[in-house]
């Protein structure tokens, strides 16, 4: 960033706002809100907030558009803020349609006081005193996990998976590969490129991207995601990634939602809250998962993409389902 007098100036990190902060990532449509739900029903969690500050800013850095230093520093700006809003019961989302509502908080009561109490440095200081941690949702931001370290060397993520075929069948039903360019209400940063504009994840293929039918485009988009996400995460030490990242697949919190508690509970050293079993309820987990309208989303995938992309989405599914033991589409 140039400054006054052609100097450069650069935002600088500061101390966090809270003790504990956590972020729930993941591609888009892997089931991030459910795992926020769950994260959120646990002891002192706060109930989940999306600011599309924080991702924005990993696109960014991970696009090369911006410096690692004065990503993490915007980031923990504009988290700070956000955070420091919701402990004053400020900008409280009340859209009972939404997952995020705070109606649906583990205890709303809890959050609709926080509009009368005082405000400034003693409410900050009653809610770390608590022991209070927010919670972030995020998409696609694993790529970019050092930065959100540099922000919050404090942070935990949750990251959670879902079986690609689903994923990808998922994106066409939504759009997603189509409509981040043209849609109004699609906050997904574009990229110029050459060839046009394409969305913040093509920057290094657009060419192709632009060439790409709306499926193979979805296909592409998630198998090359869940690369950059296992890059991500394999930047980290062992140590690192033991002690920052809780990894886990969306079928198991479906068939075993209380397994996937426990390993939270441990993950964040928190025990679920009293109300934690009649959401899973109202949530349907846990629920079966049927492998035949799996089977009916390929073939219907399969209509639509060549040879070569259906040899690529076939590896793929067998990758996850070796990697998490899952039951393999063939064998079912």
């Amino acid at each position: 960033m140039i400054g006054k007098n052609n100097l450069q100036a650069f935002y600088s990190l500061k101390e966090p706002i809270s003790k504990h902060i956590a972020f729930v990532d993941g591609i888009i449509r892997s089931g991030k809100q459910l795992t926020c739900r769950v994260i959120s029903f646990l002891n002192g969690a706060d109930h989940y907030i999306y600011d599309h500050n924080i991702e924005h800013m990993c696109y960014l850095y991970f696009v090369g558009g911006i410096r690692a230093e004065l990503a993490a520093a915007f980031i923990q700006m504009s988290t700070n803020a956000t955070i420091y809003d919701r402990i004053i019961g400020r900008n409280l989302n009340l859209r009972q349609d939404d997952a995020s509502c705070i109606l649906k908080a583990a205890q709303p009561e809890n959050m609709l006081q926080r509009t009368t109490r005082e405000s400034g440095i003693e409410a900050l200081e009653c809610f770390n005193e608590e022991n209070r941690m927010p919670v972030f949702h995020l998409h696609n931001s694993m790529p970019s996990i050092d930065v959100l370290i540099k922000a919050y060397p404090n942070l935990k993520m949750v990251h959670v998976s879902r079986h690609p075929i689903d994923l990808i069948y998922s994106w066409v039903k939504r759009k997603w590969g189509m409509r981040e360019v043209s849609d109004p209400l699609s906050f997904c940063p574009i990229i110029k490129s050459e060839n046009g504009p394409v969305p913040w994840y093509a920057f290094g293929w657009a060419k192709e991207f632009l060439e790409y039918s709306e499926v193979e485009r979805a296909l592409m988009g998630v198998l090359l995601l869940a690369d950059e996400d296992e890059k991500g995460y394999q930047k980290l030490s062992p140590i690192q990634q033991r002690n920052y990242i809780f990894r886990f697949p969306l079928e198991q919190l479906f068939s075993e939602p209380k397994t996937v508690v426990g390993n939270m509970e441990i993950f964040f050293d928190r025990e679920a809250d009293k109300n934690m079993d009649h959401m899973l309820i109202t949530e349907r987990c846990p629920r079966s998962y049927v492998k035949e309208v799996q089977k009916q989303h390929f073939d219907e995938l399969k209509q639509s993409l060549s040879p070569r992309f259906i040899e690529r989405l076939d590896a793929a599914a067998l990758a996850y389902e070796n990697r998490w033991g899952l039951v393999s589409l063939k064998d079912s």
